[in-house]
């Protein structure tokens, strides 16, 4: 199962878009309307995550190693596909995050990778006490190109740099047992401690 948050054409604007476990696109929207979505899903499909962003939704299949866009359409996305990536690595990735043309992916093992104008790149974590063991989405924080990543295991949101190495993190008493971590509008939201909670950066 994947989810997203996006912008769609029908009343009600944005929604909340879940695909299921058969790989069937749906939109929830707060204004009270869940729906179907066409989506112009190839052949052997997997959909292990996905992003909203610019009028497109992005769709990771890591066991085919391959990240697709699918242009928004009147009924959903019911063009055919682009690939917009494919390399070898994609196969340990397990979520995905698009910024204004740069793919962002974390891996398995925790790596995050960034691909950006045909070029791909690891980002070191440099610098950082105890480096990301799991995958979790990256998010830009909105602060210098940095990105905002949720290590939960450890309690704690890490901020790597536009370069990748390691800019700070944030603990604090409030932020244990992290269970979902997003951005928006540059504030962070946590759910700890079966709380909601703002960060401001």
């Amino acid at each position: 199962m994947a989810i997203t948050y996006a912008d769609v054409s029908r009343p009600g604007g944005s929604a909340l878009l879940v695909a299921d476990e058969e790989g069937s696109l749906w939109a929830w929207s707060s204004a009270g309307w869940v729906a179907r979505i066409e989506l112009a899903r190839p052949a052997g499909l997997t959909m292990t995550d996905m992003y909203f962003d610019d009028g497109s939704l992005y769709v990771l299949d890591a066991p085919g190693a391959t990240i697709f866009r699918f242009p928004a359409t009147a009924s959903g996305f019911s063009s055919e596909p682009v690939v917009v990536h494919e390399a070898p690595e994609l196969a340990s990735a397990r979520r995905l995050m698009v910024d204004g043309g740069s793919l962002l992916t974390a891996h398995e093992d925790g790596s995050v990778r960034r691909v950006s104008g045909g070029f791909a790149l690891t980002l070191s974590q440099a610098g950082i006490d105890r480096p990301l063991a799991t995958a979790a989405t990256p998010h830009t924080s909105g602060l210098a190109e940095e990105i905002a990543i949720l290590d939960a295991s450890a309690d704690r949101i890490v901020i790597l740099g536009e370069d990748g190495s390691f800019a700070r993190q944030y603990r604090h008493e409030d932020l244990e047992n992290l269970t979902a971590f997003t951005m928006r509008d540059g504030f962070g939201y946590v759910i700890s401690g079966e709380q909601l909670r703002r960060i401001t950066f």
